[in-house]
């Protein structure tokens, strides 16, 4: 231990923390240390069953902890956190995704107690004479809005923060530009799917919106609200939602794809901070989420100090909607979403868990409260089915009951990452040679919530679409599906720009018809980091759906409709595609 508390100390990082929870064997890739165990769940075997899992998914660093209800905590990590190869290690920070969601619930509760005893430091608007859960969002906040009245006029707090308010995701309308409120206000611009209460539709705007909602009431900042009210009587020294904070720590771990490929940190500007807290921009290590899964394997209680409001702990615990209304497999019950955890069973344990993905990143966490554990595993790349794998194997083991079998995904695995993972595409359809003339379809086209932007065919020749065919062809050109290396025309289908949080361009592939694929994706033509190669990625949140032009009696084209991009729900099914899209670009030019 010597060796690695000497390099915390040359680097400037407080670890005295590490002494405020036991734990047990550590693992680094280092000739002066070696993975310990002493008899804790994590035997050798298990051990390097965890790190073949974690190779055969291409996982660079994975960090996982075992936590019991009185704070002992026992801590195991694998790989490297950097292309330098720098050990993986308990300490190391990570990027939370949607684990984040249960600090926005937190935060709210506890703002609300705050109410309730009179200790709030803002008034209620005129006419509001209580703040609980069943408040209606649009006493709380008259400048929020949505498209239907009717679900304006009813959904309260407990609607959006379990993602039943019929509002889909749409989470390629924002971007690193916006703030919270921005998207408080622009959230009457977007189209609904279903009715409030009709169907669970995963949103992370919601959560936007209540951190909007904690700082107009708190009068601080939502990030410094949960830093004061959360992370300093829970001791959470190494929490944080400052990536520059998190960045000079040379604690947090860089980021990798599936394919190995490093990416930048997501979240990796200040600047986002405001928009991204709520739904997802948590930044921690294991040691430190470990007293959070503490307090609410102990109702919101350390130390005989109420963190958390029982009142809080019992709602956001509860299932108030239905996510999946019957069982994956014989391990695992149906599963039901509280606010900010799904609440299921495995092998018969009752458990409460939330997984968060964005690009680079996965987590999961879990606690089982009749049992008296949690778990949780921090990977740093993203999409990997072996995070929610590793969450089940760690589960059974702990409990002593492993099945012969652990199923390759869990089934919460689609249901709480930060971002999309469904086309909406037929299972048959195919990229087509297009059928429409490209060049009738380039131009300007605008929707009032996603803004507008201008498709590029392949014969387009301005100034912006030379630098759009551009980024496309060096990327097309170095994929590892492209076998013509000396292909150097512009990409068929078209193309263009689309700066948001989730995406740098689009790209729209004919399907045949007036239907193309429509795919919001990243592109890298200088590559990143030590590898300079160009690539994209299209992982969960580089989502694909279908776009589907109108063409008019008089054969212009009137706009095109987009559908799919809801996590493969679909809402209204019949009438015109203006009227039934989730999204409707219309022409401008």
């Amino acid at each position: 231990m010597a060796p690695f508390l000497h390099l915390l100390g040359l680097l400037g990082t407080p670890f005295s923390f590490l002494s405020s929870l036991p734990y047990r064997g550590q693992s680094f890739l280092s000739e002066w240390a070696n993975t310990e165990f002493d008899g804790g769940v994590i035997t050798p075997e298990l051990y390097a069953e965890i790190d073949a899992l974690r190779k055969g998914e291409g996982i660079n660093g994975l960090t996982v902890g075992i936590i019991r209800k009185n704070g002992d905590a026992e801590y195991q990590s694998w790989g490297r956190k950097s292309e330098d190869d720098d050990p993986m290690t308990p300490d190391t920070l990570f990027h939370m995704a949607s684990v984040s969601k249960a600090f926005c619930v937190g935060a709210v509760g506890i703002l609300m107690d705050d109410y309730a005893h009179n200790k709030n430091v803002s008034p209620l608007p005129d006419g509001v004479i209580e703040f609980t859960w069943h408040t209606k969002v649009k006493d709380l906040l008259p400048e929020w809005g949505l498209m239907d009245e009717w679900a304006y006029e009813k959904v309260n707090l407990l609607d959006i923060l379990s993602h039943v308010s019929g509002l889909p995701s749409h989470d390629f309308s924002y971007g690193p530009d916006d703030t919270a409120a921005d998207v408080a206000r622009r959230m009457k611009l977007l189209r609904p799917i279903f009715e409030p209460r009709e169907q669970y539709s995963y949103n992370n705007q919601m959560f936007m919106l209540a951190s909007y909602l904690v700082s107009k009431y708190s009068d601080m900042l939502y990030n410094t609200f949960v830093e004061e009210r959360i992370f300093a009587p829970l001791n959470m020294t190494s929490s944080m939602y400052a990536p520059s904070k998190a960045q000079a720590s040379g604690l947090l771990t860089q980021s990798w794809t599936k394919e190995g490929r490093r990416i930048p940190e997501w979240f990796g500007d200040d600047s986002v901070i405001d928009l991204n807290a709520g739904p997802g921009g948590l930044i921690t290590n294991a040691i430190d989420m470990s007293k959070w899964i503490q307090l609410w394997l102990n109702e919101g209680v350390r130390a005989n100090e109420t963190i958390l409001p029982f009142s809080t702990y019992e709602k956001a615990t509860t299932a108030y909607s239905v996510v999946k209304g019957a069982p994956a497999d014989v391990h695992h019950s149906l599963i039901g979403y509280g606010l900010g955890w799904n609440r299921l069973s495995y092998l018969g344990h009752d458990m409460l868990s939330h997984r968060g993905e964005i690009p680079g990143f996965s987590t999961h966490v879990s606690f089982l409260p009749a049992d008296g554990f949690g778990v949780l595993v921090f990977a740093n790349a993203a999409e990997s089915k072996a995070v929610p794998k590793i969450m089940d194997l760690l589960i059974a083991e702990t409990l002593g009951i492993r099945p012969k079998e652990i199923p390759s995904q869990s089934p919460e695995a689609d249901t709480a990452v930060l971002k999309n993972d469904v086309s909406g595409i037929p299972e048959d359809a195919s990229i087509a040679a297009p059928t429409l003339d490209l060049s009738a379809l380039a131009g300007t086209y605008s929707d009032p919530g996603y803004g507008a932007f201008t498709l590029c065919a392949p014969e387009s020749d301005s100034s912006y679409c030379t630098s759009v065919h551009e980024a496309f062809k060096i990327v097309d050109l170095a994929s590892p599906t492209n076998s013509d290396s000396s292909h150097n025309e512009a990409p068929c289908g078209l193309t263009a720009a689309w700066p948001r949080t989730w995406s740098t361009h689009v790209r729209m592939s004919p399907l045949g018809g007036v239907d193309f694929v429509i795919e919001f994706t990243a592109l890298f033509p200088h590559g990143y980091g030590k590898d300079e190669t160009p690539f994209e990625i299209n992982e969960e949140g580089m989502s694909k759906g279908v776009a589907t032009f109108v063409i008019g009696e008089d054969g212009k084209i009137s706009g095109f409709g987009v559908s799919g991009l809801a996590r493969g729900l679909m809402g209204r099914q019949e009438g015109s595609v203006q009227n039934t899209a989730e999204v409707w670009f219309g022409r401008v030019v």
